[in-house]
């Protein structure tokens, strides 16, 4: 499985360029210690949002417990 960084937490600090008088890329130590993203597969996503909408003909009623229903389907699709 991949592992992402938040790269907009990222500082150029290497290849240095004259054209934009300034370093344009990221060191490898820089990007190794970064603390990973928690990121959600889109798959996983488009998963739960067809089960919610395939509730939506149902009654939205709290007290039908549908708020529970949405819930357990984001926590089997998408995990904790």
């Amino acid at each position: 499985m991949a592992e992402y960084i938040d790269r907009t937490q990222l500082e150029p600090d290497t290849e240095w360029s004259d054209y934009d008088d300034g370093f344009v890329s990221y060191s490898q130590s820089q990007i190794r210690s970064m603390s990973k993203a928690d990121v959600v597969e889109r798959e996983k996503v488009n998963k739960a949002m067809k089960q919610i909408e395939e509730l939506s003909g149902q009654s939205c009623m709290v007290s039908d417990g549908i708020i529970d229903e949405v819930l357990e389907i984001l926590e089997e699709c998408i995990g904790e």
